[in-house]
């Protein structure tokens, strides 16, 4: 007994093998470009490089605080 769902899967084989053994005949295709970001990447990276940003600047306030208080040590003793 054969189903909707059969019919719709025997369409979706034949589908991909004449799309397959049409890539195969032609090796020198150029390969298509790549697709541009997505928004919701391109937000993911905005806050990424917003995250570093901000560790990176504190980072860096915490070397310099602790580098003047180094240095007013030294300067005390």
């Amino acid at each position: 007994m054969e189903t909707y769902n059969e019919d719709q899967r025997n369409a979706r084989k034949r589908k991909s093998y004449h799309i397959e053994g049409e890539v195969e005949e032609d090796d020198d295709i150029e390969e298509m470009p790549e697709r541009p970001i997505g928004q919701k990447a391109a937000k993911k990276d905005a806050r990424d490089a917003k995250i570093w940003m901000m560790m990176e600047n504190h980072l860096h306030r915490r070397l310099m605080w602790r580098s003047l208080t180094n240095l007013a040590k030294s300067r005390k003793i």
